[in-house]
């Protein structure tokens, strides 16, 4: 089995509380912290997010018409940096757009 050498994350804002546990990452914490404080809709994170001074990928999405793009050029820009191999994980209250991020990001990494 092969590990994952980065993490992305699609997160609306209400549940990043539960996402700020699994990362260690001080650049990821800080847009998570932004994201929460302007009340943004959601977030898109990428990089190797487990480690504390790797950097990352941040883009706070004011609004839900940009999770779908925005989780794809973060995808896309993690294999323009070497990622072989990235676990997404996405938090949407809405299932049909969650569901079409997932199919996305799925179909740019064969």
């Amino acid at each position: 089995m092969k590990y994952p050498d980065t993490i992305g994350l699609v997160f609306e804002t209400k549940y990043l509380e539960k996402a700020k546990a699994a990362i260690n990452n001080t650049d990821a914490l800080a847009a998570i912290k932004l994201a929460q404080e302007t009340k943004a809709f959601g977030i898109v994170l990428a990089g190797r997010l487990q480690k504390k001074d790797a950097g990352c990928i941040a883009m706070i999405l004011p609004e839900e018409s940009l999770v779908k793009d925005c989780a794809a050029a973060a995808h896309a820009r993690l294999g323009e940096m070497g990622s072989q191999n990235t676990a997404w994980m996405v938090k949407l209250d809405d299932k049909a757009i969650e569901r079409s991020i997932l199919a996305t990001l799925k179909s740019g990494a064969e």
